[in-house]
């Protein structure tokens, strides 16, 4: 048991080494996103530092978190938890009999080879009202070398109460002169404006959102060589508004 501990420590500890794996949640009352810890074996055997998230009542619990790599390896070696289908979304629904309490995900991460970077939602098992409907994104490698000059296109994603057919799609425009990032992403049923600030900085974004006439926020950050993609989501009072997104420059 000691020995087990003793492990476990040393990869919460590695993780949070990790300052470049960035990334955040629209509410942290059921899950948490950051930098994973190092597991040596079992099924979310993975490196620490990585992408990851948490979920309350899950193994160590909300602040110990596993690779997003390993969640969606959950799905190829385990068939009836999920799969990732044709649009680059994994979808995680764990059976009656399987670990209900880790909850359903769907998720995408960008074709980016610069940057690995998630962003989805996440509902707690048989919450059809989605009163405990969570967005997020994490990625790491942020930028670094942020343009202080210039503009920038990038074709957008989305992910809100995904049902295989309903991804949003759209672009959005940072003027890194001004530091402004704007755009919107759309589908059949909903349409989502960003208007934001950037912080140089920081390699992040700030701002407002819009949907269904409701106002709210936009927050995300950028990653990769030169902001080479983003990622972000769009939180509302309404939480079924709340849209996850991600971008890579056109």
């Amino acid at each position: 048991m000691k020995k087990i501990l003793a492990v476990l420590a040393v990869g919460m500890i590695s993780s949070m080494a990790h300052a470049a794996t960035v990334g955040s949640q629209s509410y942290k009352d059921n899950i948490e996103v950051g930098g994973s810890m190092w597991i040596p074996f079992g099924p979310h055997a993975d490196s620490a530092g990585l992408p990851g998230v948490g979920v309350k009542g899950v193994a160590l619990g909300q602040l110990s978190k596993i690779s997003m790599r390993s969640v969606r390896k959950l799905t190829e070696q385990n068939p009836d938890y999920g799969a990732t289908d044709g649009n680059n979304v994994t979808v995680v629904t764990p059976p009656a009999h399987g670990k209900v309490a880790m909850g359903n995900f769907n998720f995408a991460q960008l074709a980016d080879s610069n940057a690995e970077v998630y962003y989805g939602e996440w509902t707690a098992h048989n919450d059809t009202a989605g009163a405990t409907r969570s967005v997020y994104y994490v990625g790491k490698d942020k930028t670094a070398n942020m343009p202080t000059s210039g503009t920038a296109t990038y074709a957008v994603k989305g992910i809100n109460q995904y049902s295989g057919n309903n991804q949003l799609n759209g672009t959005f425009t940072a003027d890194f002169g001004k530091n402004t990032l704007k755009g919107s992403l759309a589908n059949n049923a909903l349409n989502v404006g960003v208007d934001a600030k950037i912080n140089t900085a920081a390699a992040s974004f700030n701002g407002s959102a819009t949907a269904a006439g409701k106002t709210g926020t936009s927050q995300g950050h950028f990653f990769g060589n030169n902001a080479g993609s983003l990622a972000g989501f769009a939180k509302f009072d309404d939480r079924k508004l709340d849209t996850a997104f991600g971008g890579v420059k056109k």
